[in-house]
Parts: C-alpha cells; sequence; structure tokens
C-alpha cells in the first residue's frame, strides 16, 4: 500500500511542478507529502491492529 501510495502522490506532484509557480508548487509538495505520509501511517497502524485482532487488553 505504501508503493500506490507514493507513486500516486509522485503522480499528482508532476502536473503542479508544471503548472503553478515555483514557490506554489514547492508549499502544495511538502503540504501533499505531510498528508499523504500522515494518511499511509494512520492507515498502516489501522492495518497491523486488525491483523491482530484490535488492540491489545489490559
Amino acid at each position: 500500500m505504501w508503493g500506490i501510495g507514493l507513486i500516486a502522490e509522485a503522480l499528482l506532484r508532476l502536473p503542479l511542478v508544471y503548472l503553478l509557480p515555483v514557490p506554489v508548487a514547492v508549499g502544495l509538495s511538502q503540504g501533499m507529502a505531510i498528508v499523504v505520509l500522515a494518511g499511509l501511517g494512520i492507515w498502516n497502524v489501522w492495518y497491523a491492529r486488525r491483523l491482530r485482532g484490535g488492540p491489545p487488553e489490559g
């Protein structure tokens, strides 16, 4: 899933580089990276808990 998410992010960045001014593209690129990495991290935690059958009790 991480590979798919990061490739999708890179593909979304390409038009930004060509269509927007450099300072705007850099800002959006950094924002996209934060959102994508946070989303993938949250998905990773959710998926790991699902595989283990939920959070440990105790």
